[in-house]
C-alpha cells in the first residue's frame, strides 16, 4: 500500500531511486499473481525474485491455456468488490489486460459474444480504477505481459478496442479519460473508482480531517 500511494503521489512517473527496476518488476509480478491466482500477498514472503519470475511466466502460460475459464474466474473476482487489482501499477495492470486480450484473440473465443462481454467488463474494471492521467496513459502504453517493455499507446488501444467493440463497455477508454480530465488529480487522496461520483467531488487530501472516522 505504501508503494501504491507513493506511485499515485508521483502521478505514476518513474521513481528511479525508490527501488531497482528488477525489484519493481517483481513487485508487479506479485500483484499480477495475487489477482490472477487469488494468492495471498503473504504467500510471497521469503521467495526470491527468480522464483517469482518463474511462477509469473508459468501463470501467464497457464492462463492462456485456461482461456474462457480464466476470463470467467477473473470476471467473478472483479465483480466481488474492491480488491488488490485496484492498486496495480501500470505494469501489472497492463499485463492483466494483455492476458485478457490474448485469450480473446484465440479462434475458439473470437465469436463467443457472451465471453466477450465478460472480458470487456474485466477490462472496464481495470480502467475504471486508474487514478490519474499518468496511471491511465502508462497503462495503455504497457499492454503486454513482458514486464518492462512499452509497446505504446496505439498497440494498447487497438488491443482493448478489439475486445470491447460491440459490447456494453465500448468506449470505456474515452470515458475514463474524460472522467479523469474533469477531476483534479487525486494525489494524496483515497483510492477511488474514476466512474464513482465521489471521484469528481473529492477535494480533501488524504490526511484531511474530513476523512477522520475516529
Amino acid at each position: 500500500m505504501c508503494i501504491a500511494h507513493q506511485l499515485k503521489q508521483a502521478d505514476y512517473k518513474k521513481m528511479g531511486e525508490l527501488m531497482k527496476q528488477d525489484t519493481f518488476d517483481t513487485f508487479n509480478q506479485i500483484l499480477y499473481l495475487v489477482v490472477a491466482n487469488g494468492q495471498r500477498l503473504e504467500s510471497f514472503v521469503g521467495k526470491i525474485d527468480e522464483t517469482i519470475n518463474i511462477e509469473y511466466r508459468n501463470t501467464v502460460s497457464t492462463l492462456r491455456k485456461k482461456g474462457a475459464h480464466f476470463i470467467k474466474e477473473l470476471e467473478q473476482q472483479l465483480k466481488s468488490g474492491w480488491g488488490w487489482y485496484a492498486y496495480m501499477p501500470p505494469e501489472a495492470r497492463g499485463a492483466m489486460i494483455a492476458s485478457i486480450t490474448d485469450v480473446m484473440r484465440s479462434p475458439q473465443n473470437t465469436n463467443n459474444n457472451d465471453l466477450r462481454q465478460l472480458a470487456a467488463f474485466s477490462i472496464n474494471e481495470l480502467l475504471a480504477t486508474t487514478q490519474s492521467p499518468g496511471h491511465l496513459d502508462n497503462t495503455l502504453d504497457r499492454i503486454t505481459v513482458a514486464m518492462g517493455e512499452v509497446p505504446g499507446r496505439n498497440n494498447g488501444v487497438q488491443s482493448i478496442n478489439a475486445v470491447i467493440a460491440g459490447t456494453a463497455f465500448a468506449g470505456c477508454i474515452d470515458r475514463a479519460e474524460i472522467r479523469i480530465a474533469r477531476a483534479s488529480p487525486l494525489m494524496g487522496r483515497p483510492f477511488l473508482r474514476n466512474d464513482d461520483g465521489d471521484f469528481i467531488v473529492a477535494q480533501f487530501p488524504l490526511h484531511h480531517s474530513g476523512y477522520d472516522i475516529a
